[in-house]
């Protein structure tokens, strides 16, 4: 039980990384929108999703 209780966590801290990252690639998207494709943006956050879900289980 102890070892989901640190897996939460550790996901928890991902999260949070996560989020401040993507915070700041929309600063600079946001700057210049041609740089980044919304496509690739998505596929990004698809990797993501997909990772975290796999590590959960």
């Amino acid at each position: 039980m102890g070892s989901f209780c640190n897996n939460h966590r550790s996901v928890a801290k991902f999260y949070s990384y996560v989020l401040l990252y993507s915070y700041e690639i929309i600063k600079k998207f946001i700057k210049s929108p041609e740089a980044i494709p919304v496509h690739c943006f998505a596929h990004f956050f698809l990797a993501l999703w997909l990772l975290q879900d796999s590590s959960v289980l």
